[in-house]
């Protein structure tokens, strides 16, 4: 059976080539983004599947270790069928007529119909598109059956997961430079929010103008670091639901135990060694999702080359 994803715009594509460049503008990408960006899910790719917690070992089984792969086309190529791919045959609209005596009339997700070869193809097609309308679109929902199932979201939501992204990474990278004594990353430790949202331009209306007064000045501020805290609250819901195999949700996940005290030791340990910082930085994230943009050198570049490539995310998937 050909591989076939629900959250990918067609179930058949003339090449692999052109099922990869749609995976790449599509919501599975950013799954894979924001798992990348999951400190636990990075530690159980370190110890190989070996977690208490059934939800996140079940995410690893089927998605494997995202760290050992260059880019999202690599990973795609490797594991997306497992992952992502629907289980049975994509529904079709078929010729039953030889099979109508012995088919289930009763089943909810399906209708018969009896069409008159002599109408026009124009009347078929009203006719047709009048009987759906009467059914309820609950009926109409098609359950999913990959490992892996996207959530249906809006196109408003989907438009805010680059920004939940950024401001995701971004918090990451100056949590990452505050355990480093890299001269270079020094800069992102003095970010607060007001910072981190000019940096990716989170929201242009704020930005500051020569003629603001006092009061508007402070009011863009509040706004600039209320917008921060409020996406990062959110990207950490979605990290945190990735994380138990649920995207791109926020709802609040159950707390429970996921490493034994002697991973938990040797975890703090490679997190204070650097281990995390090694593999969570700008270079390593837009070379995986982007694989398209001249990157510069890894440890000699300014503070603006950084947050220029930081802003270029929000190119990403278009």
């Amino acid at each position: 059976m050909i591989p076939w994803y629900t959250g990918l715009s067609r179930q058949f594509y003339p090449s692999k080539i052109a099922e990869i460049q749609d995976a790449c503008k599509s919501d599975y990408l950013w799954w894979i983004a924001f798992l990348r960006l999951s400190k636990d899910y990075w530690w159980i790719c370190h110890e190989h599947g070996k977690c208490l917690d059934e939800r996140l070992k079940n995410v690893w089984a089927v998605i494997g270790n995202i760290y050992e792969y260059d880019n999202f086309q690599s990973w795609w190529i490797s594991k997306s069928q497992g992952s992502f791919a629907e289980q049975k045959r994509p529904p079709q609209v078929a010729d039953v007529t030889i099979h109508s005596q012995f088919m289930n009339i009763r089943d909810k997700g399906k209708m018969l119909v009896e069409i008159p070869f002599h109408l026009s193809n124009e009347l078929i097609v009203q006719q047709l598109l009048s009987l759906l309308a009467g059914i309820p679109k609950d009926v109409r929902f098609y359950k999913s059956t990959a490992n892996q199932q996207l959530i249906k979201i809006s196109t408003k939501e989907r438009r805010q997961l680059p920004i939940l992204y950024q401001v995701a990474l971004l918090d990451r990278l100056i949590d990452c430079a505050k355990l480093s004594n890299n001269k270079y990353s020094a800069w992102l430790t003095k970010m607060r929010f007001y910072e981190m949202g000019m940096a990716i331009n989170i929201s242009p209306s704020a930005k500051p103008s020569k003629f603001d007064s006092s009061a508007t000045r402070l009011d863009k501020q509040n706004r600039v670091r209320s917008l921060v805290s409020q996406k990062k609250k959110q990207a950490d819901k979605i990290i945190a639901n990735v994380e138990v195999g649920s995207f791109p949700i926020k709802a609040k996940v159950d707390v429970c135990a996921r490493w034994t005290s002697q991973q938990k030791r040797a975890y703090k340990e490679a997190i204070e060694g650097g281990e995390w910082m090694s593999q969570i930085n700008i270079e390593n994230e837009y070379r995986f999702l982007g694989a398209q943009l001249d990157l510069l050198d890894d440890t000699n570049h300014t503070h603006e080359q950084t947050l220029s490539v930081l802003r270029s995310f929000s190119q990403i998937g278009r």
